[in-house]
C-alpha cells in the first residue's frame, strides 16, 4: 500500500498510542481502519504566493483482506482519504502474492495510486519503507496542481535460499498517467528487469552481483536506457555487519559514472549506529561525497532516533539532503508522547530547481481502548523553493479505530 497511508497517517501526522491487537498467522483475516483526523493552520497550502488560514477535515478509511497459510500468502490492501467532506484526495489499492518452498520464493504484485498533487504534503508524507524521506523523482510533483494515477506491476524469483550459490530475477513495470497538471509533468512508463547472484564463500562473508536494465518512455521525449551493475561483499562480524559496495552505470550517450561506498553497522547492547561513507560520479563525472549516518538508542520507556544523509545516483545531476530525529516516550501503559523532525532538500543541478521541505510536530496519545485511539498535538511545515520559503504552523486531532476479525 501507498506509504502515505502506512506511515504518515499512523505515525507521521498523528501517531497513536497503539493499535489494535494483530491477527495470528495463518488462516483468513480482515482489517479495518478508520481515522478521522481535524486540523487548523496558518496556511493550508503552504503557499508562497499569500497565507490560506483555515482549517481541514479529513478522513482515513482502509481495508485488508490476507490469506494466508505454511506455502502461500495472497493480501489485499486498499485505502483512501477524503478531505473537507468527500473530495478524494488519495486513493490506494494493493494485492500481493506470495509463495514460499524450501528453496525459492516466489513475489507477485500490483498496486494502484491515484493522488490530487495540489493537495497539502508536509515532509512525513514522503517517509518510505525503511523510514527514510525520499523526494518525488519529479519535483514538480510538490508544487503542482491535477491528478497522477500510477500503476505499477511487479514479479521477482528467489532460488537457492538455503545453498552456497543463490540467485534471483525481477520485472517491475511502472505505467503513470497526470490529469489536468503542469506541462513539465508527463505521462510515461518505466520497465526495469534485473538479475543477481549471491555467493556464501564462508560463514560470515558472502558476494553479491546485481545487473539492471532500466528503460524510462515519457512522452514527448526520447527512450532512455541506463544499464546498472552492482557488485559488494558483506562481512558478519559479532558487533555487526561491514558492507562494500562499487556501481556502475552505463547509458544511451555511452557515458559511464562510478560508484563505490563502505557501510559498517554497530549493534551495541541498548544502541545501534550505522554509518555509510562513499564516492559517486554525477552526470558531468565529477565525484561527489556520499554518505549516511544512523542512530538509535532504547531508553528505558522509550526511544531516541537521528539520521542523517546526503546522497546521489551514479549518473544522476540530483543531490539529495536528508535530516530526521525522533523522540517516544511512554508515559503510562496507555499513553505515550513523540516529537517527530523530518527535513528533505534536493536539488538538480541540470535544471536548477531547489526544493526543500521540513516538518516538525509533537503529539499525545491514548489508548482509549483496544480499538480506539485519540491523539492531540501541533505541527509546524516548512518548504522552501528556489528560494522562496513559507511556513504552516497548526494543530490537529486525530481519532482513529483498528480492528482485525478472523471468521
Amino acid at each position: 500500500m501507498n506509504h502515505f497511508f502506512r506511515i504518515v497517517i499512523l505515525t507521521g501526522l498523528c501517531p497513536a498510542a497503539g493499535l489494535a491487537q494483530d491477527a495470528d498467522p495463518g488462516g483468513l483475516s480482515f482489517t479495518f481502519g478508520l481515522r478521522q483526523q481535524f486540523e487548523a493552520f496558518t496556511d493550508r497550502s503552504l503557499s508562497v504566493a499569500g497565507q490560506d488560514p483555515g482549517g481541514r477535515s479529513t478522513t482515513i478509511l482502509t481495508f485488508g483482506a490476507l490469506s494466508e497459510t505454511r506455502q502461500d500468502r495472497l493480501e489485499l490492501e486498499f485505502g483512501t482519504q477524503l478531505s473537507d467532506g468527500l473530495t478524494r484526495t488519495d486513493t490506494t489499492a494493493d494485492l500481493s502474492y506470495r509463495r514460499t518452498s524450501a528453496n525459492a520464493v516466489l513475489d507477485l504484485t500490483a498496486e494502484w495510486v491515484q493522488s490530487d498533487l495540489a493537495f497539502l504534503r508536509s515532509a512525513s508524507s514522503f517517509v518510505d519503507a525503511d523510514g527514510i524521506v525520499v523526494l518525488p523523482d519529479d519535483l514538480g510533483q510538490l508544487t503542482s496542481t491535477g491528478t497522477r494515477t500510477a500503476t505499477t506491476f511487479g514479479a521477482s524469483l528467489r532460488w537457492g535460499e538455503l545453498r552456497p550459490l543463490g540467485a534471483s530475477l525481477e520485472l517491475r513495470h511502472r505505467i503513470q498517467d497526470y490529469d489536468n497538471a503542469r506541462a513539465t509533468l508527463t505521462d510515461g512508463t518505466t520497465t526495469t528487469l534485473s538479475g543477481g547472484l549471491r555467493f556464501n564463500i564462508n560463514p560470515v562473508t558472502t558476494a553479491n552481483l546485481n545487473l539492471r536494465y532500466n528503460i524510462i518512455d515519457d512522452d514527448g521525449s526520447a527512450v532512455e536506457n541506463t544499464a546498472i551493475l552492482r557488485g559488494g561483499l558483506t562481512f558478519d562480524r559479532p558487533s555487526g555487519r561491514l558492507v562494500t559496495q562499487i556501481s556502475v552505470a552505463h547509458n544511451d550517450d555511452s557515458e559511464t559514472r562510478w560508484a563505490a561506498s563502505v557501510n559498517r553497522q554497530f549493534e551495541l547492547p541498548r544502541a545501534d549506529l550505522d554509518i555509510t561513507l562513499g564516492v559517486a560520479q554525477d552526470d558531468s563525472a565529477t565525484a561527489q561525497l556520499i554518505g549516511r549516518v544512523a542512530y538509535g538508542y532504547d531508553l528505558p520507556e522509550g526511544r531516541i532516533e537521528f539520521s542523517a544523509g546526503h546522497d546521489l545516483t551514479a549518473g544522476s545531476d540530483r543531490r539529495n539532503t536528508t535530516l530526521q530525529a525522533s523522540y517516544t516516550q511512554e508515559l503510562t501503559p496507555i499513553s505515550d508522547l513523540r516529537l517527530l523532525l523530518d527535513y528533505a532538500r534536493a536539488r538538480d543541478t541540470d535544471d536548477g530547481a531547489d526544493i526543500a521541505v521540513g516538518t516538525f510536530s509533537a503529539s499525545y496519545g491514548l489508548q482509549l481502548t483496544p480499538d480506539w485511539s485519540v491523539n492531540f498535538g501541533a505541527r509546524t511545515d516548512l518548504r522552501k523553493d528556489s528560494g522562496t520559503a513559507s511556513r504552516a504552523n497548526g494543530v490537529f486531532m486525530v481519532l482513529g479505530r483498528s480492528l482485525t476479525w478472523r471468521p
